[in-house]
């Protein structure tokens, strides 16, 4: 499990819109995605057929300094990872469900740092 932040750090202090929950009926938020890339750079597969009953969203503003947290299952979002080291970055899209996109490079989204994983036999 990955508890994952959003917090507006806007440099002159200006509250952002935000969009949250209504990708939470299914078994993974759908506008958040794990990038998993092995020691040797390569991408790791993602699930794509997870399903999506929708849900109750509210759009409103984060204030500076404010944050929203959700916990999210890795599990739910890539197949089973082999043994080895791997990079892996969160990211979060305000309005498309990334969890399912082949492609997500043309979109402007928010990004974690990376975080190294190791999988042990």
């Amino acid at each position: 499990m990955v508890k994952a932040t959003i917090r507006n750090v806007d440099a002159g202090g200006v509250a952002v819109g935000f969009q949250s929950h209504g990708d939470n009926r299914g078994p993974r938020p759908m506008r958040w995605r794990f990038e998993v890339r092995s020691s040797d750079g390569a991408v790791m597969p993602i699930l794509l057929d997870a399903p999506n009953f929708g849900g109750m969203s509210s759009y409103g503003l984060l204030q500076h300094g404010k944050t929203f947290e959700i916990t999210l299952d890795m599990n739910e979002f890539v197949h089973r990872l082999p043994a080895g080291e791997y990079r892996v970055v969160v990211k979060y899209h305000d309005s498309s469900q990334i969890s399912r996109m082949t492609e997500v490079e043309h979109l402007i989204v928010a990004r974690s740092k990376p975080v190294k994983l190791v999988v042990e036999k």
